[in-house]
């Protein structure tokens, strides 16, 4: 699973197979989008269920970019974590 850290915290401290970023890694990786094809596919809908999902407000809002309908890759993990 995905995690973050705040160094100023004292008990939130990595742990074994955690990925471990720095501010502006975390900044970056929340900023990082993915295809609509690629969501469906990692969680399992079709494109058009995802987009009624996300119609409906029960999926994170999509991003697009020209032609291109993405999500941020940060928000969908979230959305699968808190399933």
């Amino acid at each position: 699973a995905f995690r973050t850290f705040s160094w100023n915290e004292p008990n939130n401290k990595p742990q074994f197979g955690d990925v471990v970023m720095t501010y502006e890694q975390q900044t970056l990786e929340s900023a990082r989008l993915i295809s609509r094809k690629k969501v469906a596919a990692l969680i399992g809908f079709s494109e058009r269920t995802l987009d009624r999902k996300t119609r409906e407000g029960t999926f994170p809002p999509r991003y697009v970019i020209g032609r291109s309908v993405n999500y941020r890759f940060a928000e969908v993990i979230e959305w699968i974590e808190q399933r």
